[in-house]
């Protein structure tokens, strides 16, 4: 059976870095690089993930949170 807390919102699952890894503010491929992981209690791991060529930072969760769109 499906976890109902994963299929309330427009996306099933949030957004994840994807196999090519491509930045959102420089648009390069394969620029992400693992930053840290940390658990939290709303979201589950939240994998932070920095740009290494315009040192952007992203977050990434694997749940949403409570009550999200």
């Amino acid at each position: 059976m499906a976890d109902d807390s994963q299929t309330d919102g427009i996306l099933a699952k949030p957004l994840q870095p994807g196999a090519f890894r491509i930045c959102t503010t420089c648009r390069a491929w394969f620029a992400l690089k693992l930053v840290a992981q940390r658990d939290d209690e709303c979201q589950g791991s939240i994998t932070s993930y920095r740009c290494k060529k315009c040192g952007a930072s992203f977050d990434f969760a694997d749940h949403h949170p409570p009550a999200a769109i």
